[in-house]
């Protein structure tokens, strides 16, 4: 293995050849310490998953132009974080916040806060091994098969690049974006441009879970890594199954056992994410559990270790 130098790279196959190779550079020569999770990472990666990780890396290399440095750097402030709350949650047996207020006034409305937070979510995408599967299944098995003509929402789009994957991946007529962050979507609305989505977008300032009635039906909904962010995700993923046409499919991703600073939903095995699911009157599809990088499933469950728990349910 040969480490990066500011001549060159070559690293588990990567190289400065490709867009995910020069993210890789990029990281471990800032932080020469993440060398052997970065190793771990991309070792169990099958090439379906690398193949389509170049893909994203591409998309967050214009997305960064002339600012990878950021990018890292929101990506480096994310890891620390994580690490800091992993320390709580061991202690402590819970996340650190528990309402939506508590979590709105530490993240939501801090632009700061919520500036690194997107960027660190954005490297994740290629970096963590969790991250860049359950995005392999989301194009793979959700885009790949939705509908053609039809009209797609993603509730919480934060950084954008799942609804920049439904223009280039899925043929859809019309790409709409609900989040309760005007921050947010101010990050949605500048990937978007820059990546040139041509499809038809509107993004709206919306709480699904605020009581007021839902507007507009879907063929497919996203629900991306917010359903931790919720008091009651049940009750969102119900409000979602109203606005769902007959046959229509929603993809769900929530990892469990993940502590972060805005994480407040806490669910401990993948089963409890499925019967969330099935509660909400959705038929399971398909599911793709993937664990941090470094663990397997089985020792993740024991360990109480982060699981990407990705689903496909079809409304009946």
């Amino acid at each position: 293995m040969t480490m990066p130098t500011n001549n060159g790279f070559n690293f588990q196959g990567l190289t400065r050849a490709s867009a995910l190779g020069r993210i890789v550079a990029l990281v471990l020569m800032n932080w020469p310490e993440h060398t052997k999770f970065m190793t771990t990472s991309l070792s169990i990666r099958s090439a379906p998953v690398l193949a389509h990780g170049e893909d994203v890396a591409v998309m967050i290399e214009r997305l960064g132009d002339g600012h990878m440095d950021d990018l890292y750097g929101g990506y480096r402030w994310m890891c620390d974080m994580v690490r800091e709350e992993d320390l709580y949650f061991r202690r402590n047996h819970k996340y650190r916040l528990s309402t939506f207020d508590e979590a709105n006034e530490a993240v939501y409305s801090n632009k700061v806060v919520m500036d690194q937070y997107m960027k660190g979510l954005l490297l994740s995408q290629v970096l963590w091994s969790n991250h860049a599967l359950i995005l392999n299944f989301f194009i793979e098995k959700f885009l790949g098969r939705a509908p053609r003509g039809g009209k797609l929402l993603e509730v919480g789009p934060g950084h954008g690049l799942l609804l920049a994957l439904a223009a280039e991946y899925a043929d859809c007529a019309e790409l709409t974006g609900w989040d309760v962050s005007a921050v947010s979507l101010e990050h949605t609305a500048a990937c978007l441009k820059v990546l040139e989505v041509a499809t038809p977008t509107r993004l709206e300032t919306h709480n699904v879970l605020d009581g007021s009635p839902l507007s507009g039906r879907f063929d497919s909904i996203i629900l991306s890594e917010v359903c931790e962010h919720l008091e009651q995700p049940l009750t969102a993923l119900r409000a979602l199954r109203r606005i769902i046409v007959p046959g229509g499919r929603i993809f769900v991703n929530m990892p469990i056992n993940a502590p972060a600073t805005d994480h407040i939903y806490l669910l401990t095995t993948p089963e409890e994410v499925i019967e969330m699911v099935r509660a909400a009157d959705f038929d399971i599809e398909d599911t793709c559990f993937a664990p941090a990088s470094g663990y397997s499933e089985a020792d993740a469950r024991k360990r109480k270790i982060p699981i990407s728990v990705g689903i496909i349910g079809r409304a009946a």
